[in-house]
Formats: structure tokens, sequence, C-alpha cells
């Protein structure tokens, strides 16, 4: 219920904000793309957190958190890296800017994040 409602409250502010003299509405999609990219590394940086704090206390409740929270941060990024990729084009005219750092920096982190995911589920399938 609280996805929902932060939702609904993100629709809301996006469809309330004003447009901008450049980028007109375009730049609604900018705020999203920007918000989404801030959700996405608190999550990471949560899960990170969460697993410390597994190394340290060995309880399953705090694997199992930080599994949830790996889990939601990668999909806040998949969604940030298509949602990328449409503000990209719609603004630049181009789909992947390549010669971007951030691109490349944000492509680096979803491989991580998917390599990580992967990993972590075989091992506990495995044990």
């Amino acid at each position: 219920m609280l996805a929902a409602g932060l939702l609904g409250l993100l629709a809301v502010c996006v469809v309330l904000a004003p447009a901008e003299a450049q980028l007109g509405q375009l730049i609604k999609l900018v705020y999203v793309h920007g918000a989404l990219v801030m959700v996405g590394l608190g999550a990471f940086s949560l899960a990170g957190g969460l697993g410390l704090v597994a190394l340290v206390v060995r309880r399953r409740i705090w694997y199992n958190g930080t599994w949830a929270a790996g889990l939601a941060a990668l999909i806040v990024w998949i969604v940030y890296s298509l949602s990328s990729m449409a503000v990209t084009g719609l603004t630049w005219g181009q789909v992947i800017a390549w010669n971007e750092p951030r691109v490349r920096a944000s492509a680096l982190i979803l491989l991580a994040a998917v390599v990580l995911a992967i990993v972590t589920g075989w091992s506990a399938i495995t044990t």
C-alpha cells in the first residue's frame, strides 16, 4: 500500500509540475528519471547496510531483508535504465548516449546488480 501511495503522490507531483522553457512538458520525465536514480542508489545503499548487519548478527531475517532490498533496488534500477533511454531519446535524439560517463556508470551498476542477484540467488538455492 505504501508503494501504491507513493506512486500516486509521484503522479500528482508530475501532473502539477510546471513546464520548462526549453524542454516543455518533457521536463516532467526528467524529474521522474532523477527521482528513480536517487531511489535506486538509496535502495542499493540500504541493501549494502543490511548485508553488513547480516554478516555481524547472523540472523536469517537480516539476510532476507538484504535480499529484498537488493531486489527492489535492481527493479528500480531497471526502470530507471529504461526511463533513461526514453528521456535521452526524447530530449537529445539519441537512445543511449554511451559517450556520457553517467550512462556508462549506470550500465556498470546495472551489470553488477544483475550479476550479484544471480550469484546470491544461486548460492541461496545451493545452500
